[in-house]
């Protein structure tokens, strides 16, 4: 196929022969072809996501990432876990993805991924241990889960993006958190690599707001 710069004036009509030269150009366009209009990676809006957390022995975790999503990085404390396939995943467009330790104890974990951004609304999802009152996983991201884009609350049967296999959702409070601040999840990964320690394990250091629905650092005399 050829490209060919088409002109076509206010108020007219296409013409067969237009239409099918349009038709000629999306392929010269998806092909590559000279003279057609480039999109380069630089022109693709991009964000990146992190999964973390802490999981218990012998415990699957289904694991939903985003739509157009790359591959991602996965950090598993002493190679003690082991990446599954995810008994929920219902959508061709989005990855998924799950985890199970085989250890002996809880391990660390760390999936970190990049995909075509949809949203640019910073999405925080948090599982917190009632028995401990720590979080022990942390799901966040430059937009919410895919099929929550453009929402500010959960819906009824909002779908956790991360979900233990076996779990008993009475032990567990769940934070879901939409338009948060982009800057705290940068400011949550940044102090988290220079602490060593996983995004979950930073973000215990702030205070959840239940009003406001947002985290804030704690009072010297909380920490």
């Amino acid at each position: 196929m050829v490209w060919t710069n088409l002109t076509f004036p206010y108020g007219s009509k296409l013409s067969s022969a237009q239409m099918t030269q349009l038709q000629a150009n999306f392929a010269a366009m998806a092909a590559g072809d000279a003279g057609a209009p480039e999109i380069d990676n630089i022109a693709l809006n991009t964000d990146t996501g992190a999964v973390t957390g802490a999981l218990a022995a012998q415990t699957f975790l289904d694991i939903d990432l985003q739509a157009y999503c790359f591959f991602p990085h996965i950090y598993s404390e002493e190679n003690l876990h082991r990446v599954t396939g995810n008994t929920d995943a219902t959508d061709d467009q989005v990855a998924y993805m799950g985890l199970y330790n085989i250890g002996g104890d809880s391990k660390n974990y760390a999936v970190r991924y990049r995909y075509v951004t949809a949203s640019d609304e910073p999405f925080i999802y948090a599982l917190k241990d009632k028995a401990t009152g720590k979080i022990i996983h942390l799901w966040t991201c430059g937009d919410p889960p895919p099929g929550y884009w453009g929402l500010s609350e959960a819906p009824q049967d909002f779908k956790a993006p991360v979900r233990l296999k076996p779990c008993n959702q009475d032990d567990y409070e769940e934070i879901i958190l939409f338009k948060q601040d982009a800057e705290f999840l940068t400011e949550i990964n940044t102090k988290a690599n220079a602490d060593k320690k996983m995004p979950y394990e930073t973000i215990d250091e702030y205070e959840f707001d239940k009003t406001k629905k947002l985290f804030k650092k704690k009072n010297i005399d909380q920490i």
